[in-house]
């Protein structure tokens, strides 16, 4: 037994050498042997002579294993090779992608909330801010590192219309996470107002004034033919304007002589 890979987790892979002495008779199969810690060792797997190299799946980490091996003729089992231990390092992993749950934005600022689930694995030493945006026709990108204990980034570096893209990773000491959800947002300038609105506003009140000199011409006309119709149906002549007459000073004179005679 020359060698155990303990490259992949949970797994040991053994492979060996063909003994230089076969006891004058062909190997038929080879036996290996594992023990755990202090434990007794029992044969856990067996291979034709051909094959010579064996993978053990049972493999826990920070776990003391030992391993031997026999080679086998027709005069039966060999002595045990030479003991192996073997202990396969822990494991650890990176972290899981945090989520971006919550964006809030004002003038001229984004802020944006994360969370992450909780794992087994090395503590967090630190976040990662992926910011990108296009201007100009150009991309641009920039990475921020934020401490463990704050889940959260106020960018206040932005400009108005212009699109951001957000993600986060977490980082331990065995690497770095995948990248959470990509959030995208734009902070739109509310002090402008959009294009054409004060000619479209002009426009409509011009139009609106128009029609409603139109409408109310249209009801006076109508109002007039109306009336014209209904005076000459009934023959009605409006009456005569009243006016007063200056008193002719003869005939008042005539008159008051007239009554002094009587």
């Amino acid at each position: 037994l020359h060698n155990i890979d303990d490259t992949n987790r949970g797994v040991a892979k053994l492979s060996w050498y063909a003994p230089i002495n076969n006891g004058g008779y062909d190997i038929i199969r080879y036996h290996i042997y594992r023990a755990e810690g202090e434990g007794e060792f029992s044969r856990i797997d067996s291979t034709n002579h051909l094959k010579r190299s064996c993978i053990d799946e049972d493999v826990a980490q920070d776990v003391l294993y030992g391993y031997y091996l026999t080679a086998e003729n027709e005069l039966g089992e060999s002595e045990p090779s030479q003991i192996q231990p073997f202990i396969q390092p822990i494991v650890y992993d990176p972290p899981p992608a945090p989520e971006i749950y919550l964006t809030t934005k004002g003038i001229l600022y984004i802020h944006i909330h994360w969370r992450i689930e909780e794992f087994d694995s090395l503590p967090i030493t630190e976040f990662i801010v992926y910011r990108n945006w296009s201007e100009g026709g150009q991309d641009h990108g920039e990475a921020y590192n934020i401490t463990p204990d704050q889940m959260s980034y106020n960018d206040s570096n932005i400009q108005f219309d212009i699109n951001y893209t957000y993600q986060v990773t977490a980082v331990n000491l065995a690497g770095e996470s995948l990248r959470s959800n990509l959030i995208d947002i734009r902070v739109r300038n509310l002090t402008k107002p959009p294009p054409n609105t004060t000619t479209t506003t002009k426009k409509g009140l011009n139009l609106a004034l128009i029609y409603g000199l139109i409408g109310t011409a249209i009801i006076l006309i109508a109002a007039g033919v109306i009336y014209f119709v209904m005076t000459k149906q009934s023959g009605f002549e409006p009456p005569p304007e009243e006016f007063e007459m200056e008193p002719d000073p003869l005939v008042s004179s005539v008159t008051r002589n007239d009554r002094g005679g009587h």
